[in-house]
């Protein structure tokens, strides 16, 4: 298998309300680009403004979330997706619920797996 080559753009902001609406532009044009764009997402307090810019730019302009598909990028063990300390429940409160991507276009690690090892392989 070939390597892909990446790049990675490095963009500063004078604040953080600055770099959310910048995430959210950048999140608009790539769905409106590739419709079957995939996203890997944080959770925590530094999300919570991105995600809130992310979810105005799709009540204003109707991002096409339909063909998405998300990935968390970390989970707790020990808590259940429906936890609210639950990495998975942050993102789908706070991001996914409110623009409309299916549970079903939604992964993450499960923090409830008896086997992390094989977990961690699946995901």
């Amino acid at each position: 298998m070939r390597a892909r080559r990446c790049r990675v753009r490095v963009v500063i902001e004078p604040n953080p309300e600055a770099g959310a609406a910048f995430a959210a532009r950048w999140v608009a044009g790539e769905l409106r680009r590739r419709r079957e764009s995939v996203l890997a997402l944080a959770a925590g307090a530094t999300m919570v403004p991105v995600y809130a810019a992310i979810a105005k730019e799709h009540a204003q302009r109707a991002l096409p979330f339909d063909r998405c598909r998300v990935f968390d990028v970390d989970e707790y063990v020990g808590l259940a997706p429906g936890d609210p300390r639950s990495f998975r429940y942050f993102v789908r409160s706070n991001l996914c619920a409110p623009v409309g991507i299916a549970e079903a276009a939604h992964d993450a690690p499960d923090g409830l797996a008896t086997d992390l090892e094989a977990e961690c392989a699946r995901f």
